[in-house]
């Protein structure tokens, strides 16, 4: 059985400190008033969350279980069943020619970004990379298949974290497939979240912020 466990300061720590290492759409979250927020966390009813690194998992027999991805496919699935909103996730970090071959390997449609925070350096000279593009997976309300939403959050890339956003498109905005954004457009979205989902537990498992403290 599957037990949701608020975490306190604790997760709130967790979530204001890996929301410093990733793109954009992190970047914009973390400057929204986390502390007005809750935070919990699904895990089996056997562990002891005091007994686990919200960084590193791993601890006792606790490995993924395929029993934490249905609550958070459940909450992103109600949060889409309203047609305005939108789950959005930092998906990939590419290069500008590699675009359209991310685009066609998903499910979930994808937007852009340029140019990302996250910094890559090649293997060999050590030079920058540049330029770097940050493309964002989203689901728009009404697109509430299992298999989609399962896409979404499986498909996502970790690095440098894994993060989905639930929020709502501002008033009179929406894009489409493919769009290049601005990164104030991501500021607009993160001041209407309602939940930002990360991964912890070594990506074992989730940790969920959520505006409504209920």
């Amino acid at each position: 059985m599957i037990r949701r466990i608020r975490l306190g300061s604790e997760g709130l720590a967790f979530v204001k400190e890996r929301l410093g290492h990733g793109d954009h759409l992190a970047n914009a979250v973390a400057k929204i008033a986390l502390d007005q927020g809750t935070v919990f966390t699904f895990l089996p009813e056997n562990v002891d969350p005091a007994a686990l690194s919200l960084q590193d998992g791993g601890l006792s027999h606790f490995e993924y279980d395929d029993r934490l991805m249905p609550p958070i496919i459940d909450l992103v699935r109600k949060h889409l069943n309203q047609i305005s909103n939108v789950a959005v996730a930092e998906t990939r970090i590419v290069q500008t020619q590699h675009i359209q071959r991310f685009f066609s390997m998903k499910k979930f449609p994808m937007f852009l970004v340029e140019s990302s925070l996250v910094r890559s350096y090649h293997s060999d000279t050590k030079q920058e990379i540049l330029p770097l593009i940050g493309l964002y997976g989203y689901l728009s309300g009404g697109q509430t298949a299992t298999d989609l939403i399962r896409s979404l959050i499986e498909d996502s890339s970790p690095l440098p974290i894994w993060l989905v956003v639930l929020t709502s498109w501002p008033p009179g905005e929406t894009i489409v497939p493919g769009q290049k954004v601005e990164v104030d457009f991501l500021g607009r979205l993160a001041e209407r979240a309602s939940h930002i989902i990360l991964g912890a537990y070594d990506d074992e498992a989730f940790v969920v912020w959520s505006r409504d403290p209920r």
